[in-house]
């Protein structure tokens, strides 16, 4: 008995040696869509992975488009872009049209986190999944509002020091001119259920109008984070997307940087923001102070998708910029426009980047004519199975079905328990099924799933 325990002991080792040897270890990630016209849209994901992590280094990835199928992204940046040493962003693209209309959320859920996250089940990450999503409503009345999502432009800022102030933004811009409202959001893994003991560290926060995510005062060790993404036109909101990222709290930067905005702006409940005329020529400047020789460098991005400055000043202890925008008569609208500062200071290797934003009102009449539509009910999302399993076991209404990708079952039949054919299911188009058993009475049924060369099956129990 004793030796059966030590064999066991160490395949159990074995197993969970090479199980961990083979995780992915995703750092972040984010989704967002454009509308092609009629049911096709095209889908963007930008991944932040490990680089001493290979298997996290994919050529491609899937997309789980929300009606139960798939979605094979392409990455569209070579062979990904290092952020830095320990850091590498893949852009993955790809086009799917949806067969009937409706509001769907496709999602991304890939193995696996990064270890050792404090506020994911007490460190013990690396097994989980990442999972972020977006919400696409599909409509082909041409009255009824098409959406592209906020696209991201910015990484997230992946370090931090403690006790030193923390902020970041990620760029984002709407083709839409949509008004974009921020919050902050769990972190999701298998099929977009808040991770066990997932907790947000003390005092992080967002600012619902600029989508500036702030933590006073960081404490070491690993985090990870997640922020909402919502978007309203005529008052309705007409989508939603996520970013889910990680952010690693060193200890000791030497000093603590001193930043400024330019005094100009109006400050409204925490948020830096100023209005103009459309065709008027917005100035504006901001500024850090540290001592000593450092390599900073200083950017500001607009949602209006272009770079507006960019200058690197290397072994100085000031920093100072001004940013011009010249409005056209067309940029008038209802939505603020988002501009994004952002410092970056390089230290012994070490950085620290703080960003600032601030909201932009061009006045204008900015006239919607289509009608928004109603995303109150969202289609059922199929769960995220392995090939031909079965979710849930107990069910009321009916089962979920991975069918194989492509659709490798030639049928399905139902059984009682004494061998009675109920009913069978056949000419499979997707790979996630749902069948329906609310017509059945309380009781135990066995489903054979049968493919070209094998024969499974599969109990369930309907209540």
């Amino acid at each position: 008995m004793a030796v059966q325990l030590k064999y066991l002991l160490f395949a159990f080792c074995l197993f969970t040696l090479s199980f961990c040897l083979k995780a992915d270890h995703y750092l972040g990630a984010s989704i967002s869509y454009k509308s092609l016209g009629a049911f096709a849209y095209e889908f963007t994901v930008i991944t932040y992975t490990a680089t001493d992590h290979p298997q996290s280094d994919k050529a491609s990835l899937s997309l789980f488009c929300g009606d139960g199928n798939k979605a094979v992204l392409a990455r569209s940046n070579g062979n990904g872009t290092l952020v830095n040493a320990d850091i590498l962003k893949s852009i993955y693209k790809g086009q799917y049209s949806y067969n009937k209309q409706g509001n769907y959320k496709a999602y991304v859920s890939e193995p696996y986190r990064h270890g050792s996250i404090e506020n994911i089940d007490g460190g013990r990450s690396s097994t989980k999944k990442l999972y972020v999503s977006a919400l696409v409503p599909v409509y082909t009345d041409a009255g009824v509002c098409a959406n592209n999502s906020a696209e991201y432009q910015l990484p997230p800022i992946f370090y931090a020091y403690e006790g030193v102030e923390y902020s970041t933004h990620f760029g984002l811009y709407d083709a839409d001119g949509d008004s974009l409202v921020f919050e902050l959001s769990t972190c999701k893994g298998v099929n977009g259920v808040t991770l066990p003991n997932y907790t947000l560290p003390a005092s992080v926060a967002v600012n619902a109008q600029t989508g500036i995510l702030s933590w006073d005062s960081p404490s070491a060790g690993i985090f990870a984070l997640s922020m909402l993404v919502n978007e309203f036109r005529k008052g309705k909101k007409i989508g939603e997307s996520a970013i889910d990222y990680l952010v690693f709290v060193s200890k000791e930067f030497s000093v603590t940087p001193s930043f400024s905005l330019d005094p100009q702006f109006n400050t409204v409940d925490g948020t830096e923001e100023v209005t103009i005329n459309p065709g008027d020529v917005l100035k504006f400047g901001s500024a850090i102070a540290l001592p000593g020789l450092h390599s900073i460098s200083y950017s500001t991005w607009n949602n209006t998708d272009a770079v507006v400055s960019h200058n690197t000043v290397i072994g100085t202890s000031l920093v100072a910029d001004t940013s011009e925008w010249t409005t056209q008569l067309s940029q008038g609208r209802h939505a603020p426009y988002i501009f994004v500062q952002r410092f970056q200071i390089v230290e012994s290797g070490k950085y620290l980047i703080k960003d600032f934003a601030v909201l932009v009102r061009v006045l204008g009449n900015q006239v919607v004519t289509c009608t928004v539509p109603d995303i109150g009910t969202v289609e059922k999302v199929p769960p995220d199975l392995f090939e031909f399993q079965i979710s849930p076991t107990v069910c009321n209404d009916g089962v979920y079905l991975n069918a194989g990708y492509p659709s490798s079952l030639i049928d399905v039949t139902m059984y009682d328990m004494q061998g009675r054919e109920i009913a069978l299911f056949s000419n499979f188009t997707q790979e996630t099924v749902f069948i329906d058993v609310s017509n059945l009475s309380s009781a135990v049924y066995i489903l054979a799933l049968r493919t070209s060369d094998r024969l499974i099956k599969r109990m369930i129990i309907k209540q």
